[in-house]
């Protein structure tokens, strides 16, 4: 192999292609990059089993080759380079050779031995519009959860059907649910899940442009402008949330979501510190919500919003990043929080967004 490629895109497509690689990997060859090098192009690849990412690098292929070198190793140096353009060159000792100016310096490759290939996948083709999963990691990722014991709740419960494609998270306690058209796709719905990686790697890749998004039976694929994200969906049955959030509410506020928010923070202070942070909301006819947090060790707060409000008057406990959280990928000037008493969720949404809401549970429905 013997490639001569531009410093700065190289650095670009390695420093994405890295975030794929799992420190926890027990294979080796798995903390490695694949460099392919064919036709005009130098491909980059990077995979933890589970999804892979390929990154296509404008190049000047003057031989053609294939190698997997350790991925930190090679990124910094490569990131460190002091010129506009590097030479790599696979030696006949299977070693690569990087040239820079009249510098150089050879690092050890895995060999033979490459990265495991990703089977194609061959399903229904959806257009997406630009910045769709930079929508999703702010919408959906916050409510997904982070134990590994938590199996599919790990992952984006993603159903294809009836000209929509429904996105949704939960960890059990609060869920998120947001949806794009696609008129295309009219088929009965199917349900899949996506791991969060693939979504935050996603976002990462996208640009102004459209991706196309290929769902098979096993794997889906994300095309983008020079670079394809494959992912494996995550085993098991993602739980239906139709019917988690209630259809009918018993009050409705409508408040300014930053100053919702900083009020939230604000008395969140006082049980910053406690393993189980709650604090009392309570929801006043015609005044507004009062919000209240309260410890022994660190003293009290107590902050009133006035918005507009009506319907029966409450109070209930929350956990309090849990409506920080929602309210920080909401967008609009106010947003419609909904009660439906202390025995089911309460809903988070703009009011001028109708394609996404957010809803938690009351702390005292959590046992």
């Amino acid at each position: 192999m013997r490639v001569i490629v531009d410093q700065n895109e190289l650095t670009q497509a390695l420093q994405k292609a890295i975030r794929m690689i799992n420190p926890q990997n027990t294979m080796a060859v798995l903390s490695g990059i694949e460099l392919h090098a064919q036709a005009d192009t130098l491909q980059v690849f990077s995979t933890d089993l589970t999804s892979a990412l390929t990154l296509g690098v404008p190049a000047r292929i003057e031989e053609p080759g294939r190698t997997v070198v350790s991925a930190h190793t090679f990124t910094d140096l490569i990131r460190r380079l002091p010129t506009a353009t590097v030479e790599l060159v696979e030696k006949h000792d299977g070693r690569l050779q990087v040239r820079y100016g009249k510098n150089r310096a050879t690092l050890q490759t895995f060999g033979d031995e490459l990265l495991p290939e990703f089977p194609d996948v061959d399903g229904v083709s959806l257009q997406l519009p630009a910045y769709t999963f930079q929508r999703l990691s702010k919408e959906v990722l916050f409510a997904c959860s982070r134990d590994d014991t938590r199996g599919v709740l790990r992952g984006v419960g993603l159903t294809y059907g009836h000209g929509r494609l429904v996105f949704e998270g939960t960890d059990g306690s609060r869920f998120s649910h947001t949806w794009i058209a696609v008129p295309e796709f009219l088929a009965e719905p199917k349900t899949v899940v996506l791991p969060t990686k693939a979504i935050l790697e996603a976002a990462r890749l996208e640009d102004d442009r459209s991706a196309k998004l290929t769902l098979g039976s096993k794997l889906a694929r994300i095309d983008a402008e020079h670079s394809v994200l494959a992912t494996r969906y995550l085993e098991g049955v993602y739980p239906d949330l139709s019917h988690a959030a209630p259809e009918q509410y018993v009050a409705v506020c409508r408040l300014s979501p930053s100053e919702f928010r900083t009020a939230l923070e604000r008395v969140q202070l006082i049980t910053a510190k406690d393993n189980m942070s709650t604090i009392r909301l309570r929801q006043l006819t015609d005044q507004g919500i009062e919000l209240s947090s309260s410890s022994l060790d660190v003293g009290s707060a107590v902050e009133m919003l006035e918005c507009e409000s009506h319907g029966e008057e409450l109070d209930l406990l929350f956990n309090p990043q849990y409506l920080i959280d929602a309210l920080k990928a909401l967008s609009g000037d106010d947003v419609l929080f909904e009660l439906s008493g202390a025995q089911s969720a309460a809903r988070i949404r703009s009011s001028d967004s109708p394609n996404f809401f957010h809803a938690v549970l009351p702390m005292r429905q959590l046992v």
